[in-house]
């Protein structure tokens, strides 16, 4: 089992290959960015346009993943098409909103089968918090209110929280408070600055360097 979580990055080209096997432009690689589905259809735009445009820059052509297409679906169906993946990029964006998704069509459910068959998951931001054992707190830097239902709990595929944005203009004293309620309830949980990530494999994790570029 393999995730890449990132604050705001994307594995680095040595990275990659060690990670994958393969070489950016060589990979097959899935993208999910549901995280921004509450926005306008507008804003979706550019932002789906600003991340094509990064991948592009790598040489890497992804398959976006849409996981409301999957909803009220037999999970199988969603593990089949996870499983003819590389790797899978999730962006970053509401996490609760990002989480509700991923309940909702069985991902929760099927992705770490498709881990142990040798997807590596790879994620920024709310991409990266939903891995971790709960998203409680993080409602001091997302709404959680673009849900119906609010989904506190983690996929739990680790038992650390991955916090991004450690120390950001923008994210940095809302942050602060998350980690100390979470350090109250006695949650593990780890402060991720701009361009580091958490590396996990069935050994543990470990902090690696994140390539900045992506940004």
């Amino acid at each position: 089992m393999v995730l890449y979580l990132s604050s705001n990055g994307f594995p680095t080209r040595t990275q990659f290959k060690q990670l994958v096997g393969k070489k950016y432009n060589e990979a097959k690689v899935g993208f999910i960015m549901n995280a921004v589905d509450w926005r306008k259809p507008a804003e979706r735009r550019v932002r789906y346009a600003k991340t094509a445009k990064r991948f592009k820059g790598f040489g890497i052509k992804p398959e976006l993943l849409d996981l409301r297409k999957f909803y009220d679906r037999e999970p199988k169906s969603l593990l089949k098409k996870l499983q003819q993946y590389d790797l899978l990029w999730v962006r970053g964006g509401n996490t609760f909103f990002l989480r509700y998704v991923m309940n909702r069509s069985g991902f929760d459910r099927v992705i770490k089968e498709a881990l142990k068959g040798g997807l590596v998951y790879a994620g920024e931001s709310a991409g990266s918090l939903v891995m971790g054992p709960t998203i409680k707190y993080i409602d001091s830097a997302d709404d959680p209110s673009v849900v119906p239902k609010v989904i506190w709990r983690g996929i739990g595929l680790v038992d650390t929280v991955p916090l991004p944005h450690w120390g950001t203009r923008r994210y940095g004293s809302v942050l602060e408070e998350t980690f100390r309620a979470l350090k109250r309830d006695g949650v593990k949980v780890a402060r991720f600055v701009d361009g580091e990530a958490m590396l996990v494999t069935d050994k543990g994790w470990r902090r690696v360097k994140a390539n900045r570029y992506w940004r």
